[in-house]
């Protein structure tokens, strides 16, 4: 029976394969084959590259990451400042009363700065952000050419599901359509295998089968990784930048001399022998804030030591000293600095720190119209100076004068005054804390019926002596702190109290603070007038206490310059306030690392399983099948050339067999058919050259009437090889 002609390229006569090549059956439900067996002695050849293919697969993606990596945090830590050398200055969200609009300011900072943690380094060439991006976003460049090599690895699984299967007759095989998105899965090309996946399963609801589906996942999670990392490494480019910030850098030898401490007499708690203020035949102890000198009439006179430059610091004149301040815990303390500290050196140093706390008692003291008396205490006037070792009436200002005076107790409720009278020779309260009462007359000096002090006036806090002037009364305690304070830019920033357990310098030190204001020299009764008559214009008794206690302090601690000296600093550190460095923010950098080493764990994983859980070049053999390469070997070659075993895919090709080209290599190509479709077709090169694609047609149509003319006469010896559909 002659064979009919089925389409223009259906050329029966000239079969592609030999009488013994077995049909494919044509029964749709039918099983595969059984795979034939070689002889027992038989010697296999499995085809090369698994060995590679594995290698490739499992590093191609990871030494690139870890190159990269390594350059990248290397290059971070490497040029890091230490952060305990980092100032910046942060600005906080402002916040509001909604909360979502809040949280919505709150992540938009966080996009836009990484997130509040981060390495400053030191700004060069190499760390300059645009070069940092640069490393960084090298592999977001490199993974994408390298997403082949993992999923060839996928592809050992997939040979080796395909060996199982068919051996086992198995009906979990994927048809054709499967096996062509399969082969697009495989090749890693990108996002569109991943779609035409998606559509098969949509359009046909047609499950995936094995092994599609891990085809189809490794690839997917190829691709999200690779988006991801880039997604994150512009992340890490866009926070990633120059700023400038405060660097202070510890300073390795200490030069500066901002710290203050009394001198050595003062340490040593020296006291000096001297006669007493009314009483020459009468000793008495002096402290070492008192010189003594001898005037012209050959009178001893006492008063604060070097009081020339305990003048100039308490004018603010001084060009070496100067009274600093600060608050902590609610207490302010005073005490003496340099006035060469600048905002170029933070430091700290020792000092001697002083604090005061007054109240008003007038309302509890009892006024008899010239003088007062609280508790055991009385005063005889308001005109009192209250100077040591004196009687009363000698150091009594006539009663029109404005006037202060300070009376130092041993005790807190006013029963053991200090110095009081001309017979003592204890002049001075040898305590810390040290406790006084201090009063005031002629401040304010107006008329505070028409003023604006009526709560001053109704709490009785001011009232009248019987010149009609203005007087009050305070109760003060000032306690003294051998301290350590930080000069952080250019400012105090702190300070740190010590001494005994209560925190608290020697008692001496009261005698030594107190003895000026006790002698009433001429610079303490200044004070003490300064800080009356500043104080008195406030309108709450709290407040007059405060202003009088902290300007009291002032005033202490300005006059102990003069016998005061300068100490080394205990810690230096040199500052550049406008230092150029670069912000690496840890998140985007971390989350860039880890999405990389999951990337490159990945790889190695596969590379792994692949190596034990299946026959690695077994399964070569059906991996270089699943490719291009290996359909059109299937398509275009015959069974025999395709079937053999063979050391490399480009062995299946029929026209590599021969070292030197062949006039007989076939050629591909194209034919429309009748139903308007196109088919393939292959046809030998001397007669596509000598008849043409449409001779060769012919030909067939010839053969398959039985009809040989003239043209199959003269195409006789060329042979078309096979028409695949």
């Amino acid at each position: 029976m002659e064979p009919s002609l089925v389409s223009p390229t259906k050329i029966p006569l000239l079969q592609e394969k030999t009488s013994e090549s077995p049909a494919t059956p044509d029964d749709g439900n039918s099983l595969p084959p059984q795979t034939p067996t070689s002889p027992p002695n038989a010697q296999r050849t499995f085809m090369e590259g698994a060995m590679s293919s594995l290698l490739w697969g499992a590093f191609a993606p990871c030494i690139p990451i870890v190159i990269v990596t390594s350059v990248l945090l290397t290059t971070i830590l490497h040029y890091r400042i230490n952060d305990k050398f980092v100032f910046v200055s942060t600005t906080d969200p402002a916040t509001s009363s909604n909360e979502a609009l809040d949280a919505l300011k709150g992540l938009q900072h966080f996009k836009s700065s990484g997130g509040d943690q981060a390495y400053y380094l030191y700004y060069n060439k190499i760390t300059n952000p645009s070069v940092l991006h640069m490393i960084a976003s090298w592999t977001a460049k490199i993974i994408p050419f390298v997403t082949g090599a993992s999923m060839a690895l996928i592809a050992f699984f997939a040979g080796q599901h395909f060996i199982r299967a068919t051996k086992n007759k198995s009906e979990k095989l994927p048809s054709p359509h499967q096996v062509s998105i399969l082969i697009g899965l495989l090749n890693g090309g990108g996002t569109q295998p991943l779609v035409d996946t998606i559509k098969y399963r949509w359009q046909h609801d047609e499950h995936l089968v094995k092994p599609v589906p891990a085809a189809f996942w490794s690839l997917t999670f190829i691709v999200v990784m690779t988006f991801a990392i880039g997604a994150i490494d512009s992340w890490f480019a866009a926070t990633t930048t120059a700023l400038n910030i405060a660097l202070v850098v510890p300073s390795g030898n200490i030069t500066r001399s901002f710290g203050r401490s009394l001198q050595s007499e003062c340490v040593s708690e020296l006291w000096q022998q001297k006669q007493c203020p009314s009483n020459a035949q009468a000793a008495c102890r002096y402290p070492c804030s008192i010189m003594s000198w001898n005037t012209s009439v050959g009178q001893e006179r006492e008063g604060v030591s070097n009081a020339q430059q305990a003048a100039e610091t308490l004018m603010s004149r001084s060009l070496n000293n100067t009274v600093m301040n600060i608050t902590a815990n609610g207490t302010n303390y005073y005490f003496l600095g340099d006035v060469g500290a600048d905002a170029e050196l933070d430091f700290s140093a020792p000092a001697l720190a002083v604090s005061t706390q007054c109240r008003m008692v007038t309302p509890n003291c009892t006024l008899d119209g010239h003088g007062f008396t609280c508790g055991a205490y009385a005063a005889p006037s308001f005109s009192y100076s209250g100077s040591v070792g004196f009687a009363p009436g000698d150091v009594t200002s006539p009663s029109d004068m404005a006037m202060v005076g300070i009376q130092f107790f041993h005790d807190t409720t006013w029963d053991r005054p200090a110095g009081f009278g001309d017979d003592t020779t204890d002049l001075f309260a040898t305590q810390n804390p040290i406790h006084f009462l201090t009063w005031s007359k002629g401040f304010p000096p107006m008329n505070t019926y028409g003023d604006q002090f009526p709560a001053m006036r109704e709490g009785k806090y001011y009232q009248y002596d019987d010149t009609g002037d203005t007087v009050y009364i305070l109760d003060c305690s000032t306690s003294i702190h051998d301290a350590e304070y930080y000069w952080v830019n250019g400012t105090v920033a702190s300070v740190e109290v010590d001494g005994d357990g209560n925190g608290l310098a020697p008692d001496y030190y009261g005698a030594v603070l107190s003895a000026p204001f006790g002698t009433n020299t001429a610079l303490s009764h200044l004070s003490l007038q300064d800080a009356s008559a500043l104080a008195a214009y406030q309108k709450d008794p709290g407040d007059l206490s405060l202003v009088y206690s902290n300007y009291f302090s002032r005033a202490a601690v300005a006059l102990t310059s003069g016998f005061s000296v300068a100490v080394l600093n205990e810690r230096e550190s040199t500052r550049t306030n406008s230092y150029l460095a670069t912000r690496v923010p840890w998140v985007p950098l971390y989350t860039l690392v880890a999405l990389k080493a999951v990337y490159a764990t990945f790889a190695l994983g596969l590379a792994f399983l692949a190596v034990f859980l299946t026959h690695p070049s077994q399964a070569q053999e059906i991996k270089e099948r699943l490719t291009v390469d290996g359909l059109a070997a299937a398509f275009f070659e015959p069974c025999a050339q395709h079937e053999q075993a063979v050391k490399n895919v480009q062995d299946l090709f029929e026209e590599h067999q021969d070292s030197k080209p062949s006039d007989d290599t076939k050629r591909v190509g194209m034919l429309q058919t009748k139903q308007g479709g196109w088919q393939w077709v292959t046809l030998a090169k001397r007669a596509s050259d000598g008849l043409g694609l449409q001779g060769i047609v012919d030909l067939a149509a010839e053969q398959a009437a039985g009809q040989q003319g003239a043209v199959g006469q003269a195409a006789q010896g060329f042979t078309l090889v096979k028409e695949i559909i």
